[in-house]
């Protein structure tokens, strides 16, 4: 095993910026030497939020198991340290397979992100150095089905609001994570104060007021140091705010959380010009929480929605006032990162589109879309930040999905969804394509051009999937479509057509694809004439489609047919008329026919 690494230790995966500063939770959560050896721990809130609290919580999980990797992989206690935010299958197989190559850089080892998680995976099941995988807000079980990592040399942490999640898990142990305790606020509130001793005046009883909640805390010690004030200042304005969200928030957490956060939205807004960071933020509370790309938000479009009624944002001003909330508190600004460049706490999130108008929503919500679509052009296929455009794109759906439909199904999910294809990610490709389909029957109707095509889109997917029999499925469904039925001359019928004589072909029905290919001819050749480049490429179809059937001569007439078509409409040099000249010359040869090859 330790030949198969260059130098150890080895860290993969992006482990998030742990908050500034960072106060070890030895009372209230875990240090590295009580995670065990061949088991899985998950980090959960210690308890529920109360109900009509808008389900904010937060209690440090993500930042606490931050805090262990990054001990585990600097004192090299794991030889292998791998951080994972699970926000979909997607993310954890990109995860396994960036794994594998950080293990064996071999470039011989090759194969799409699922066989590469195979790999990572058998090599976690016998490795004999001890290494740590953390998944991070682990929400659905079905993310990690199948893929849970396991071997007894290995640790796995978990972190997750759900912690039925991680049910599946080898060996799990729950670690319930709740406030900190008196001494580790204390603690925080006197770090983070460290260059003016006097603003630590009623620290004691500001922390108390603040429920000991790692989240508030994190505010008032950024709005305190950004703004002069001390303890004791900020918490007679914290406990008058707070009193206003009491009737709004019930239980303890939700208030103290809303109101630290508006103090903090204030003093930002101050130090940005004219409400810039209000948008900033609305624009922010859309998008993945784990992470958004700097290019996302100095796109046009996102410039645009900053500027709001004015001229677009300038790209340094935007910068100017992320770190001005970076300043507030209200998120963490990492500039040396193109990837996650800004993190923000799904409490800020929740929190920001609370207070939104619903035209400030939906605003928020197609800005972040168009900016998504501007950025995708300049993200690699299988690169990071391809995964983080993926998680931004899958967190708007989820939150603002109706604007996404507003009139037809936004440019930005069919990116993402062609990011899992690109990639390979044929199981998530399937999945995604699946649930476009039934979000655009629903918004669009079934009769819809956009929900025919995502049925093509499915069905390519379960083609590249292998599985041939559900592809055939999808694609019978949408040829029965009335409309599309009438007319195979429809483009969305010609190319669903085309799909089922494939999987026809893949899953040894050549009968059936011979049928439905000459039904296409006909029907190209009704619509479109008999020298249109597309009647052209359903005749080759069909010519395969006899192949496979054993229906050599009639294969053989109709590539002829195409072949003399294509030289007279591209001329006998186009690349269409020499592959057509070569399928042809095989099937003479394969029939003995050697002169007519020749």
């Amino acid at each position: 095993m330790r030949s198969q690494v260059p130098g150890w230790p080895v860290l993969a995966g992006q482990i998030p910026p742990v908050a500034d500063p960072y106060v070890p939770r030895r009372e209230t959560g875990l240090t590295p030497g009580s995670l065990p050896v061949g088991g899985t721990t998950v980090l959960a809130d210690a308890e529920e939020p109360a109900p009509g609290s808008g389900n904010l919580r937060g209690t440090g999980k993500t930042t606490l198991a931050a805090a262990l990797a990054r001990a585990y992989h600097q004192e090299q206690a794991a030889q292998l340290v791998l951080w994972i935010t699970a926000s979909g299958r997607d993310a954890v197989l990109n995860g396994y397979a960036a794994a594998i190559r950080e293990l064996n850089p071999a470039p011989d080892r090759g194969g799409d992100p699922e066989q590469a998680a195979g790999r990572f995976l058998d090599w976690l099941a016998s490795a004999d150095v001890p290494w740590l995988v953390v998944l991070d807000d682990l929400a659905d079980p079905a993310v990690a089905a199948g893929l849970w990592p396991a071997g007894p040399a290995g640790r796995v942490l978990v972190t997750t609001g759900q912690p039925e999640a991680a049910a599946a898990a080898p060996g799990p142990r729950l670690a319930r994570i709740g406030a900190f305790s008196h001494r580790e606020a204390l603690a925080y509130l006197t770090t983070r104060l460290q260059n003016d001793p006097d603003q630590r005046a009623g620290a004691v009883e500001l922390a108390t007021e603040l429920r000991f909640f790692p989240v508030p805390l994190h505010h008032a010690g950024a709005f305190i140091a950004a703004s002069g004030l001390d303890c004791r200042d900020y918490r007679a304005r914290f406990t008058e705010r707070r009193q206003s969200f009491a009737t709004a928030f019930p239980g303890d957490f939700a208030p103290t959380a809303a109101a630290a956060w508006s103090l903090s939205c204030e003093l930002a807004d101050r130090l940005s010009p004219g409400g810039v960071a209000w948008q900033a933020l609305a624009l922010i509370s859309v998008l993945s929480p784990h992470g958004i790309p700097g290019a996302v938000l100095t796109t046009p479009a996102a410039r645009a929605f900053l500027g709001g009624t004015r001229a677009p944002a300038e790209a340094a001003g935007v910068r100017a006032t992320l770190h001005n909330l970076d300043r507030a508190g209200l998120v963490t600004v990492a500039d040396r990162d193109p990837v996650r460049t800004v993190v923000v706490h799904e409490v800020v999130q929740a929190l920001t589109r609370q207070y939104l108008s619903g035209d400030e929503g939906r605003q928020a919500a197609q800005a972040a879309a168009d900016a998504l679509a501007q950025a995708w052009p300049g993200a690699e296929a299988g690169s990071p930040a391809a995964q983080a455009l993926r998680d931004c794109a899958g967190t708007l759906h989820e939150i603002a999905g109706s604007y996404l439909w507003e009139p037809q199904c936004h440019p930005a999910l069919l990116a993402a969804g062609q990011s899992l294809d690109d990639e390979g990610l044929t199981a998530p490709a399937v999945a995604y394509w699946g649930a476009m389909l039934g979000f655009s029957r629903r918004a669009l109707g079934d009769q819809h051009p956009q929900t025919q095509g995502f049925r093509g889109l499915l069905g390519a997917a379960c083609e590249a999937a292998g599985d041939h029999e559900t592809a055939i499925a999808v694609y019978e469904e949408a040829v029965r479509d009335p409309r599309q039925a009438s007319s195979t001359g429809n483009p969305a019928s010609r190319r669903a057509r085309e799909g089922l004589i494939r999987a026809y072909l893949a899953a040894g029905r050549a009968a059936d694809a011979v049928a439905v290919a000459e039904a296409v001819v006909r029907g190209c050749e009704r619509n479109l004439g008999p020298d249109h480049p597309d009647t052209l490429t359903a005749q080759t179809s069909l010519a395969s489609a006899y192949l496979s059937a054993g229906r050599l001569d009639e294969a053989a007439d109709a590539l002829q047919h195409v072949l003399t078509r294509r030289e007279q409409v591209l001329g006998p040099n186009h690349p269409g008329t020499i592959a057509t000249r070569f399928s042809l010359t095989e099937i003479y040869r394969d029939t003995g026919r050697f002169k007519a090859a020749i």
